[in-house]
């Protein structure tokens, strides 16, 4: 038993001092129009901690506790070499009401991260983006 504990414990210091842990966010906007922000971690896939939208004066967001707003859940998120796509849902997860689209691009020391940001019922934006 102790050597199970042992070997969980090296398993888990390993996994925690790994890169993969990383974190950060995405910072995406259609000027004054609509906004989105999230947060996120990166292990082996991408990993939305926390996000909010806003489009005008209403505002949705996954920490209503935190931030005024409509409660949202993270349905999916997906990220591959040259692009992102995150669904946020209603929080009884019958509905997508937001979709983000992103595609990467790199050129030398230079990257652009840009897309679209579809909100239901409320429109669809081209927006540039910012990670950090």
């Amino acid at each position: 038993m102790q050597l199970k504990s042992a070997i969980v414990g090296m398993l888990v210091a390993g996994v925690l001092a790994s890169p993969a842990w990383a974190s950060g966010g995405i910072y995406c906007n259609a000027g004054d129009a609509a906004g989105i922000d999230l947060a996120t971690g990166r292990l082996a896939v991408l990993h939305i901690l926390d996000a909010t939208v806003s489009v005008g004066e209403e505002t949705w967001t996954t920490a209503p506790a935190r931030i005024s707003g409509t409660p949202i859940v993270v349905g999916q998120a997906f990220e591959d070499a040259d692009s992102i796509a995150v669904d946020l849902m209603d929080d009884n997860y019958e509905a997508i009401l937001v979709r983000l689209r992103l595609v990467t691009e790199r050129e030398a020391d230079e990257i652009v991260i840009a897309g679209t940001l579809a909100v239901a019922g409320r429109g669809v934006w081209a927006v540039t983006c910012e990670a950090g």
